[in-house]
């Protein structure tokens, strides 16, 4: 595993934005994970598989927002 920190000429800026990241993966694989266990436990049109599909919507559109951000803060430097 890469220790982004180490590195200098990251901003301060893209080693939060990696931290955020990193935060983001680990939340969608255990909502995934969830979601999953659910569908097979309740099915695909359970309440709770559904508002965990959701959720996993919504952790997606963040991860995707700050890929972005990291990407045009780049563009920048």
């Amino acid at each position: 595993k890469v220790n982004l920190f180490q590195d200098d000429t990251l901003s301060n800026f893209q080693k939060e934005s990696f931290l955020m990241m990193e935060s983001i993966l680990k939340r969608l694989e255990y909502t995934r994970e969830k979601m999953i266990q659910s569908a097979i436990e309740n099915g695909v049109t359970n309440r709770e598989t559904i508002r965990l599909s959701e959720e996993l919507d919504h952790l997606l559109n963040e991860f995707h927002s700050q890929v972005k951000q990291l990407s045009t803060s780049k563009q920048i430097d």
